[in-house]
């Protein structure tokens, strides 16, 4: 007998033979002659270190063009979860090898083993009963059966996650995308804005907001603007609504915030119940074509069959990991997400508009009531005066070049005092750099702006004399 006839047969006594035919075959090496005949080169280089546990050998006798034998280990040790190695000890999963061997799945499972869930479903199908308390200790995500005595394998059981996160965790998402669907459905939303102050102030002085408002709040917003700044009141173009929806925030700016926040919180709970019902559109029952059902609300409690979930264990091709893991390998084929990265993108399309223009029209009431009958506008026909001459023909915080006296004079108004009725404005020498503030009636501006500046303080000097 040749010295590799002795090897073989030394290998084959030293092995427990599971499966095998033409092509591929299963095995336990029990000594290390098997290990190092049929194991791929590094198991027998490193065999100590596989001692720790059971060691089983999956021999493909077609091989390739390379080799005419490939030989994969799997490692099953004392503690901890099962290891695959192709031949160049490259990792691999339980997957990886029953898509390549499909014929030894049953063998195998025989070989290594299945979780204690996989089984207790098993005896289960077969007719044992089991009761609920046994069956938690055995698999923390089962927290009921019902036992079907006529179709045992019908049993319903219910299947209960720790928390909303635990369920995430099933899927193919980033810690981004969890810490998002975290703070969706959780009470501390609050920390988070889809629709942030910074964009409703942006939004209100663009004079996006008021296109919101109803026909009867336009009108108060119109009324407020016939007050203090008649020219725009009409609101005709994007330009008069954005002047408008400053000069408001300027003038009345306790009233105008209110109103901001009002409409921020409700745009805010618009976007938000957007954002839940696209999740829980893909979330909430992603196992429904399996036989696996949410049982009331998402993300927490689930029903189905015990042949369902040996089904589904066929599927994952996992049947030596609990219930969490099973439902992960299925779940993570799923496309589903990202979240995190399009938490801003979410519209709105059930906007509350009543709850905002009944909000509303209580702060644009007061600004009024603010104006008729607050020490505010003590002389409010002259403030109007003042407003519809001024204004009809300046900008707020525009610079505007003099007509009389030097070309390089110019001005800027700041604002109309409505206690005072006084413009406010600075004004700009020739070849100055810096303003200079000055205070005026509506006869002081008008005789300021057509006037030359020596004659104007000889005649104020005159008046103030007189």
């Amino acid at each position: 007998m040749t010295e590799e006839e002795e090897n073989k047969n030394e290998a084959y006594e030293g092995s427990q033979i599971f499966y095998e035919d033409w092509n591929i075959m299963l095995l336990k090496p029990n000594s290390f002659a098997s290990a190092k005949y049929f194991g791929p080169p590094f198991f027998s280089k490193y065999y100590q270190r596989y001692s720790d546990g059971d060691n089983y050998i999956i021999v493909d006798k077609e091989g390739d063009y390379i080799s005419p034998t490939l030989s994969y280990l799997i490692h099953k040790p004392n503690r901890g979860k099962l290891e695959y190695y192709d031949y160049d000890n490259n990792d691999l999963t339980l997957t990886d090898i029953l898509e390549k061997f499909p014929v030894i799945e049953d063998k195998l499972y025989e070989a290594i083993g299945v979780s204690d869930t996989y089984g207790t479903l098993k005896r289960i199908s077969g007719g044992e009963e089991v009761d609920r308390y046994e069956l938690s200790n055995i698999d923390r995500l089962i927290s009921d059966i019902k036992f079907n005595k006529n179709n045992p394998g019908k049993s319903m059981v219910t299947i209960k996650f720790d928390d909303h996160e635990d369920y995430f965790k099933l899927f193919d998402l980033t810690e981004g995308d969890i810490w998002f669907l975290n703070m969706l459905f959780h009470s501390y939303h609050n920390d988070y804005m889809f629709y942030s102050s910074d964009t409703a102030d942006s939004d209100w002085d663009e004079g996006y907001m008021i296109m919101d408002f109803d026909n009867e709040n336009t009108e108060l917003f119109k009324k407020i603007l016939g007050y203090i700044k008649p020219d725009i009141a009409k609101l005709e173009t994007d330009d008069e609504k954005s002047e408008a929806s400053k000069l408001l925030m300027d003038t009345f700016k306790d009233s105008i915030e209110s109103i901001i926040n009002d409409y921020a919180n409700e745009k805010d709970n618009c976007m938000q119940r957007k954002a839940e019902e696209e999740v829980r559109n893909e979330l909430c029952d992603p196992f429904i074509n399996y036989g696996l059902f949410a049982k009331t609300g998402c993300f927490y409690t689930y029903v189905t069959t015990v042949n369902v979930l040996l089904a589904m264990y066929n599927i994952a091709k996992e049947r030596h990991t609990d219930l969490f893991k099973m439902l992960s390998n299925i779940a993570h084929t799923m496309s589903v997400g990202p979240y995190e990265e399009y938490m801003y993108e979410y519209g709105c399309d059930d906007l509350d508009t009543e709850s905002i223009n009944r909000n509303t029209k209580f702060y644009l009431e007061k600004i009024i009531e603010e104006i008729e009958e607050s020490d505010r506008f003590p002389n409010l026909a002259g403030f109007r005066e003042t407003v519809a001459s001024v204004l009809s023909k300046y900008d707020l915080n525009r610079s505007y070049k003099l007509t009389r006296g030097n070309p390089s004079e110019s001005f800027r108004i700041q604002k109309i005092d409505p206690k005072t009725n006084k413009i406010f404005l600075t004004y700009y020498k020739a070849g100055g750099t810096s303003g200079e503030p000055r205070t005026y009636t509506l006869e002081e501006f008008n005789n300021f702006l057509h006037i030359p500046e020596l004659f104007e303080n000889k005649v104020l000097n005159f008046k103030k004399k007189v």
